[in-house]
């Protein structure tokens, strides 16, 4: 099963990542502007219906916006580097998170690409993850409690990221029939995005493929193929084979669809190398960087550790 052995610091450095690609989100941010589009546009969707009006009254002004920005993006610095207590920095740091995504599905229609990694964000507080520090390379030992809470928390952010692909799948083949897959949904798609307003400015690339036939043919072929692998997405849990394939094309999906559909999950790209590669694959990679950088920190802690255990060693309780 995948994260079976899961380290402290490979937990840990899975809270710092996913904290920052929230920081990375924040910054490219924009909902300071929202200061400038009518009031009456704000519809208070979820949980925010719970919070009073006279709030969003004093919220959504340019200084409201951008305190709660900033707040916001302190409360993510310290979760990222891990900050204690944990829950007292992490749970304050959650709800600011999410009432800033609800401000932006209050003025606009309801986006579901950032909702992963926000789930993910609820169960990292919950856990206090904090094993792993930016500077230091140190273990400590943990009791079979402790892994078993880690492996825990790993299956529930990995169910956060494939139970959505599994409903999304069974739902599409539950409500549609086999025309659904022989009508020309994908041309259409890509036309719409082709000729109309987008995000990206890929317009070119979407028409270069709708001149192509071969290419549509592979993307009309491929979307069954995705919507069983969207639908299967939870074996990637137990069968790693399977997961190779499975991460080989949901990544080429999901790139495909920027230029096609307008559409870039990139949240949910960016949890994959830490949920759905088994082992402490990018952590071990951020060692060797960080030994690159500061390799006198490092051998300065390598001859602490040499020197400590020379000293355990000769000491009286262990001779003889």
């Amino acid at each position: 099963m995948i994260h079976a052995r899961i380290t402290d610091r490979g937990a840990g450095f899975v809270r710092a990542w996913i904290f920052s690609i929230w920081i990375v989100y924040l910054l490219g941010n924009m909902t300071a502007q929202f200061a400038q589009l009518p009031r009456e546009q704000f519809v208070r969707r979820g949980v925010l219906a719970l919070i009073p009006e006279r709030f969003y009254d004093v919220l959504l002004t340019p200084v409201g916006l951008h305190t709660l920005k900033w707040v916001l993006m302190a409360g993510l610095v310290a979760c990222a580097l891990g900050v204690r207590p944990w829950r007292a920095v992490a749970l304050p740091t959650v709800l600011l998170l999410t009432l800033h995504q609800g401000l932006q599905r209050g003025y606009f229609y309801a986006l579901h690409k950032e909702m992963a990694a926000l789930y993910a964000t609820y169960i990292l507080a919950a856990f206090p993850a904090t094993g792993f520090s930016w500077f230091a390379s140190g273990r400590t030992k943990r009791s079979e409690g402790d892994e078993a809470t880690t492996r825990l928390m790993m299956l529930m952010l990995l169910a956060v990221v494939l139970v959505p692909y599994s409903l999304l799948g069974i739902r599409r083949l539950a409500h549609n029939d086999f025309t659904f897959w022989s009508q020309d949904l994908i041309p259409y798609f890509v036309a719409a995005h082709a000729h109309g307003t987008t995000w990206y400015g890929l317009e070119s690339v979407a028409e270069s493929v709708l001149d192509n036939t071969f290419l549509l043919r592979v993307f009309e072929i491929g979307f069954p193929i995705v919507t069983v692998a969207e639908v299967l997405a939870p074996l990637v849990i137990v069968y790693s084979r399977f997961r190779r394939g499975w991460l080989l094309l949901m990544v080429g999906f999901h790139i495909s669809t920027l230029p096609l559909m307008d559409i870039f999950f990139w949240e949910t790209l960016l949890l994959y190398p830490v949920l759905l590669v088994d082992g402490d694959f990018l952590l071990d990679r951020f060692d060797r960087l960080r030994d690159r950088v500061m390799p006198a920190e490092s051998d300065s802690a390598s001859r602490f550790d040499c020197t400590t255990s020379a000293s355990q060693t000769d000491s009286p309780a262990t001779v003889g």
